[in-house]
């Protein structure tokens, strides 16, 4: 409260605060100040995904223009053959997930057993293993598009591939159980008119058996290494000549036994449309 004393034309007021007034309009903004230092830099992130699908065409068993390649029943046979330049895409491959899109075609239409091989020129240092991946399993022996399957194969434990290389896709169909099993009913059981014996022996029918739907089929790393030499002509002097030669001599010894003869036509076919590595 204010005191004040009546003078002739004066009013004298004593020492008072008054009420805050209203706050005055903000004012413009102020120039911007100097960039602050940079931060810490974040964490790495992970690893891309990288996809590369090889597809096959023409060539070998197939005719050019289609867009796969046949394989024959009878033997594992070679799909294609791929070079990787750089060495990142080789080491890369023990982390990748392998697929192959396949179509199988017997002549009942009945499943049978296909495989598929991943393989490499140069092998591992430490157990001289060359595949990469491998697949043994039973499809749909349909040939229809319906039937398509894609077959994940599995990686080769302790194989480490660390040099640029070629890869290889190699693949078989073998015939259908009940066409095996009829063929070797039908040579055990053929009787001589002239002694009314089997023509053939139990030895000779186990025989024919392993020559006929075992060794063709096999697919070790120094299986492929002879198919590669005998059926397409191409050496591959990335193994040691120790080991060529001990695979060339034990396919030589051989027992000396007449085989069976049956011209039964293998009617077996596999299309092999692409390999996927991811």
């Amino acid at each position: 409260m204010s005191t004040f004393t009546n003078t002739p034309n004066a009013i004298s007021f004593s020492d008072i605060q008054g009420p805050q007034g209203p706050i005055g309009y903000t004012g413009a903004a102020g120039a911007t100040g100097a960039a602050g230092s940079q931060g810490v830099q974040g964490i790495s992130g992970g690893d891309g995904i990288v996809r590369t699908d090889i597809a096959f065409s023409g060539g070998i068993s197939g005719s050019v223009g289609q867009n796969f390649r046949t394989i024959d029943e009878g033997k594992i046979r070679l799909v294609g053959s791929c070079v990787f330049g750089e060495q990142a895409e080789i080491t890369s491959i023990g982390s990748t997930e392998i697929k192959v899109l396949v179509n199988a075609a017997t002549q009942t239409g009945e499943p049978t057993e296909i495989g598929l091989v991943l393989n490499c020129n140069i092998p591992d240092v430490s157990n001289g293993e060359t595949r990469l991946a491998t697949a043994v399993t039973t499809v749909s022996g349909s040939g229809a598009t319906a039937d398509n399957t894609i077959v994940t194969l599995t990686l080769t434990p302790n194989t480490l591939i660390n040099l640029v290389d070629t890869l290889s896709l190699w693949a078989y169909i073998k015939p259908t159980q009940a066409e095996m099993d009829n063929t070797l009913n039908y040579l055990t059981n053929l009787i001589s008119p002239d002694t009314g014996d089997s023509i053939y022996t139990a030895d000779q029918i186990l025989k024919y058996k392993e020559k006929t739907y075992i060794e063709p089929y096999e697919y070790t790393s120094d299986a492929l290494w002879l198919a590669l030499r005998n059926d397409y002509n191409t050496l591959n002097d990335s193994i040691p000549a120790a080991q060529q030669l001990s695979i060339l001599q034990a396919a030589q010894e051989d027992d000396e036994i007449i085989l069976p003869v049956y011209n039964d036509m293998p009617e077996g076919k596999l299309k092999v449309y692409y390999l996927q590595l991811q």
